[in-house]
């Protein structure tokens, strides 16, 4: 919107208690963007949005300021601030998935999975529990517990290309490359997609391990 792209104009307002409830969604908005860019690999456009969310962090509740606090003290590599701004969060009913990706940021696996755990069996449908939980076991090498996880994930989370993408990550880890074959060949529907489809790239990728290129 024109607001987000010239958020300076909107200060007019910022002493008016009519729109405070604007500025707090304002906030809340740059940080759905973090977000998106985030998962979508986009990660300058990504540390923008977060730079203009703490802007506004003021006009957020307590745990929302300090969730903006952690991402901005991560940007600026400051892990022992964004840690405490982290657990501040969760203290204050903060998601506890985000202090445990927090942690497999800083490679401690031991305790992020421990973390994760919490937060599969709170959330047995959610995916992304789950996907920490096993990247978290894959990192210490602690495959046959990955693969226990990965059956909890399948049974229990009704979202084929989370599932798909699990497995291959499993594969990958392992080395198994007739698996990861096998799973290019039978991908999950993805709407929109077409021959060129991102499991095209395993293939490819396997085939240069192999000196097929």
């Amino acid at each position: 919107t024109r607001a987000m792209r010239e958020p300076r104009q909107s200060y007019v307002f910022y002493n008016d208690p009519a729109t405070t409830e604007i500025y707090t969604a304002f906030a809340a908005a740059w940080i759905g963007l973090a977000s998106y860019y985030g998962n979508s690999n986009r990660y300058v456009e990504a540390r923008h949005a977060r730079e203009r969310a703490y802007a506004y962090r003021d006009r957020l509740d307590r745990r929302g300021q300090q969730g903006v606090q952690a991402w901005y003290h991560e940007d600026r590599r400051e892990p022992t601030l964004a840690e405490a701004a982290w657990r501040q969060y969760v203290e204050l009913g903060g998601n506890l998935n985000n202090l445990a990706d927090f942690l497999m940021g800083q490679r401690r696996w031991v305790e992020a999975e421990s973390l994760a755990r919490v937060v599969s069996a709170e959330n047995p449908d959610s995916w992304v529990s789950y996907f920490n939980v096993i990247e978290s076991q894959v990192a210490q090498r602690r495959f046959a517990a990955a693969d226990s996880t990965m059956a909890r994930l399948a049974e229990g989370v009704e979202n084929p290309g989370a599932v798909h993408s699990m497995r291959m990550r499993l594969a990958w880890s392992q080395w198994q490359f007739d698996s990861v074959l096998a799973l290019s060949d039978s991908p999950p529907p993805v709407p929109g997609s077409g021959p060129a489809s991102p499991w095209i790239f395993q293939r490819c990728t396997v085939a240069v391990y192999h000196g097929r290129y």
